[in-house]
């Protein structure tokens, strides 16, 4: 399912300054809405139970940073941008993806192009080498590339 590219604030390159959850990357302005994912994610961090994340995460829509099109008559597929960063990861390409818009943006709120999926489509088709972090509005959620694959290979397609 390809969605059309939505334009939200923000760059993704400063998206969080560091993907642990004690550090407040949250934009400045107004609050941020909790959502039912928000709220599970928030129960596995306190219970140190991720594996109730999954099934939520599957049926959630994200908004994935893509590469800009070149201009409107640009009709190429939209791509996930990939960001590799020495502070994220060890510097292994990582996708960010978030519910809300301006967590994607980070400090220097530019525009930034986005497309909706939902968390199974994002687990479907990111590459095994690439690792993922989820941004809430309490912080972020590292999902190692071992853990997306795993989760790919979880997903039960009807037959």
């Amino acid at each position: 399912m390809e969605s059309k590219p939505t334009t939200g604030e923000g760059e993704p390159d400063d998206a969080a300054e560091a993907p642990d959850a004690s550090e407040d990357s949250t934009p400045k302005g107004p609050a941020l809405e909790e959502t039912e994912f928000s709220k599970v994610l928030d129960e596995a961090k306190e219970k140190n139970d991720f594996n109730i994340v999954w099934e939520p995460f599957v049926n959630t829509r994200f908004h994935v940073p893509v590469e800009a099109r070149s201009g409107p008559d640009d009709t190429s597929p939209v791509k996930p941008l990939v960001r590799t960063r020495p502070d994220f990861l060890e510097g292994e390409p990582t996708l960010l993806v978030s519910e809300h818009i301006p967590l994607l943006a980070g400090k220097n709120q530019h525009e930034i192009a986005t497309i909706e999926m939902f968390g199974v489509q994002i687990a479907e088709i990111l590459p095994a080498t690439i690792n993922m972090i989820i941004l809430g509005p309490k912080g972020a959620f590292v999902v190692p590339k071992e853990k997306v694959q795993w989760l790919r290979e979880s997903i039960q397609r009807p037959e």
